[in-house]
């Protein structure tokens, strides 16, 4: 069935560059998957995910520059010095880590 909203011969606005494009980008992909660099990203994603949306649930709070530590280094209680939270520290990683 034609769309009302697409022209008779739609088919021929299709760009012939991009099917190579996204082999090379299904092929940067895997390589990419295989790294180490990858699963590092990914570990930081999951820790940042985790803080923000503690912070957005208003579990608790937490200086803006200290997240970036445990975000790059992991969740450690020894990253967040005293007074970075108003809640306790230990308290704060649990909620962090059950995110």
């Amino acid at each position: 069935m034609q769309r009302p909203d697409l022209e008779p011969d739609w088919q021929k606005l299709a760009n012939t560059e991009l099917p190579p494009l996204v082999t090379v980008w299904n092929e940067q992909a895997e390589r990419l998957r295989n790294s180490g660099e990858f699963q590092t990203f990914m570990e930081r994603l999951c820790r940042e995910i985790a803080i923000e949306t503690g912070i957005i649930e208003r579990l608790y709070n937490l200086d803006r520059g200290i997240t970036r530590l445990p975000i790059e280094q992991g969740i450690d209680e020894a990253l967040i010095p005293h007074g970075a939270t108003d809640g306790s520290v230990k308290q704060v990683i649990s909620l962090i880590k059950d995110q």
